[in-house]
């Protein structure tokens, strides 16, 4: 009697460790949320922002060192202008939110008496119509168009040697007298966040000291 053959299945038993690499980016994207691309992406996007960042600081900082050499030079100018001319000069800063931050040059002639007020003025005090005329006037012989200082740029506040108090709104005044003299004077420039920088009139030469960072009067004075 022949022996009846009985065929048997062979099963196939997959490995749990190859079941879970088959579904390796399944259960990464998962439990994880991000694939290699999609932080690829995201790398990218803070790096474009982190340059766009630095390049806008440089601008500024550009900017703010341009301002700051060009009322340096005019300082020196203006001291020279002043003996040459036998005329009395002014720089006048202009600090106003809505009017804007700049500098220009004003002059009078040789017999000027300065009073308390002639350092600061309110831009916004009503004219009296029967004050007399002004004494000084714009004058373009030195500076021909006011600086105006870029945006986000502002002019801090002024400090004058003998003037318990500093100035940082209306219209400020430096003046440069025909006998070779003007004020010992501090100007703080910045931009509200990192940019800070001091310019320092000397009385004797006009000359200015730049320093780049916001210090008082009296701490430059004994350098």
């Amino acid at each position: 009697m022949a022996r009846e053959k009985i065929k048997t299945s062979r099963l196939t038993i997959s490995r749990p460790d190859s079941i879970f690499y088959r579904n390796k980016t399944t259960y990464l994207k998962n439990h994880f949320g991000f694939t290699l691309i999609e932080v690829m992406i995201v790398v990218v996007i803070l790096g474009g922002i982190a340059v766009m960042g630095l390049s806008q600081f440089s601008k500024n900082n550009s900017q703010i060192k341009s301002t700051v050499r060009k009322i340096s030079v005019l300082t020196k100018e203006l001291h020279n202008a002043a003996r040459m001319n036998n005329k009395t000069f002014r720089m006048v800063f202009q600090m106003d939110e809505d009017a804007g931050y700049s500098v220009w040059v004003e002059s009078a002639p040789k017999g000027v008496l300065l009073g308390e007020n002639a350092f600061n003025e309110d831009l916004k005090k009503e004219e009296d119509k029967d004050a007399p005329p002004p004494l000084f006037a714009a004058d373009t012989s030195v500076l021909r168009s006011p600086i105006k200082l870029p945006s986000r740029i502002i002019i801090k506040e002024i400090e004058f040697t003998g003037k318990e108090e500093s100035f940082s709104a209306g219209k400020s005044y430096l003046y440069f007298m025909p006998e070779g003299l003007t004020q010992e004077a501090a100007i703080h420039l910045s931009d509200n966040k990192d940019l800070n920088w001091t310019i320092v009139v000397n009385p004797i030469t006009g000359q200015s000291r730049i320093v780049a960072e916001d210090r008082p009067l009296k701490e430059l004075k004994t350098e």
